[in-house]
């Protein structure tokens, strides 16, 4: 596996079945961990530090909000997708280590250039192409 200087976590079984978001993340040259459930997420975050976090809003055993109060205190940034019907539309969660639950959703062009800003390196920011 490529490795980085970023540590990016994906919970959710979509992220499991479908390889396109860590394509995305493969093809700018960072890593991404996998947890199917909120509490493989938290068992994976006693052994790991991580800088991004992506959620499902519905996960096998609750709802990827809860993700929230698990990682409000850590300097990390989370984000949580709900489906709609052509797609998805994404909810922060916390940015940069602030709880900011209730702020503005994101549309996926706006959510690729903050996911840019966030993984801040060689990235060109006009990426409209995320599967995001």
């Amino acid at each position: 596996m490529i490795t980085c200087d970023r540590n990016i976590l994906l919970v959710g079984r979509e992220f499991l079945e479908s390889p396109v978001v860590t394509d995305w993340f493969l093809r700018r040259q960072r890593q991404c961990l996998l947890a199917s459930t909120v509490s493989e997420a938290g068992k994976l975050s006693k052994s790991r530090k991580f800088d991004l976090i992506l959620s499902n809003c519905h996960l096998p055993d609750g709802p990827g909000f809860a993700l929230i109060d698990q990682f409000r205190n850590l300097p990390v940034s989370l984000f949580i997708s709900h489906p709609v019907e052509d797609g998805c539309i994404w909810l922060p969660g916390i940015l940069r280590g602030v709880k900011c639950w209730g702020a503005a959703v994101l549309q996926p062009r706006a959510f690729s250039r903050l996911l840019a800003d966030l993984l801040s390196g060689a990235e060109d920011h006009s990426d409209s192409k995320a599967p995001f």
